[in-house]
């Protein structure tokens, strides 16, 4: 095995629990940075290493959001991170007299949780503060770059900001083609394929087995939304009928919507259903679709 493969196996199974899905202590207060080394050029990591693990229903203040049940998937992301840059530090010859540093913080896949590590990474790189300019030309920000975060949901609620600075952004899952516009999002990258090509395997689809009946089923959110507006206005130019709209709930309980959903489904008596959903409110859907047939 190579050492860098033994290293991550060895990390991982370190943090994994055993026995229990609650997080190790230091990864409960999802205000505090996971990883963090200092460096000539800083480099800020959102990765969603917790998930949430309260009731959204019965939150009432912005800071009562808990994340303590580990996500295995988000924290093996954040480690690759911390991976790839140590391993570009201990080479000399890739960038000499150059240290790269970082900060990963933990967004527990909520929009509202990632604005506060984003606001930290445009602080001022000498001053620490956020200060108010009339020209921010020659303003130098803590973070040199932006590696994150994972859905498109929170890429849309952070993105214009870190363009307003001219921060690159380099998402690994945010598929959303909204933000190819270069003008909206001038910094923005990803290291994955837009949804315009999953729409176009998708209008393939459609034609090479002629289905023209069809329902359409997205999580409520920025991916699955688009996603369902996409295909339902290229389906109209395609001649093929959209009976059934459907969105799964992805902040509250998604039981009696997607109830409603399957409902709705046999009572269009479609037999084609377009999915465009999260991991997690998909595999609940085919859950319920299943345990229901």
């Amino acid at each position: 095995m190579d050492s860098c493969v033994f290293l991550l196996c060895a990390v991982y199974f370190a943090f994994r629990p055993c026995c229990s899905v609650i997080s190790p202590k230091w990864f409960q207060n999802i205000s505090t940075n996971i990883f963090s080394l200092p460096g000539d050029v800083n480099l800020g990591g959102l990765f969603p290493i917790n998930k949430q693990s309260n009731n959204v229903s019965l939150i009432s203040e912005p800071n009562s959001i808990k994340c303590e049940s580990l996500n295995e998937y988000g924290l093996g992301l954040a480690l690759v991170m911390k991976y790839a840059v140590d391993e570009i530090n201990v080479k000399p010859d890739l960038l000499p007299g150059v240290k790269i540093g970082y900060k990963i913080y933990d967004t527990c896949r909520k929009s509202s949780i990632v604005v506060k590590p984003t606001i930290s990474f445009l602080t001022e790189k000498t001053s620490n503060a956020l200060s108010v300019e009339c020209n921010y030309t020659d303003y130098e920000t803590k973070m040199s770059a932006v590696i994150g975060p994972h859905a498109s949901e929170m890429v849309s609620v952070i993105g214009k900001l870190l363009g307003f600075f001219l921060m690159p952004q380099i998402s690994y899952g945010a598929t959303s083609d909204k933000f190819s516009d270069t003008l909206l999002y001038p910094s923005f990258f990803r290291t994955v394929p837009s949804d315009k090509w999953q729409l176009d395997a998708m209008v393939h689809l459609m034609n090479r087995f002629n289905w023209t009946w069809v329902a359409v089923i997205g999580s409520e959110e920025e991916y699955g939304q688009r996603g369902v507006q996409q295909f339902s206005k290229v389906a109209e130019n395609m001649s093929v009928c959209v009976a059934y709209q459907g969105l799964i709930p992805v902040y509250t309980d998604p039981g009696p919507a997607i109830q409603t959903i399957i409902n709705n489904i046999k009572t269009t008596q479609v037999k084609v259903v377009i999915v465009f959903a999260l991991a997690e409110p998909a595999a609940f859907f085919f859950q319920q679709v299943s345990e229901g047939v």
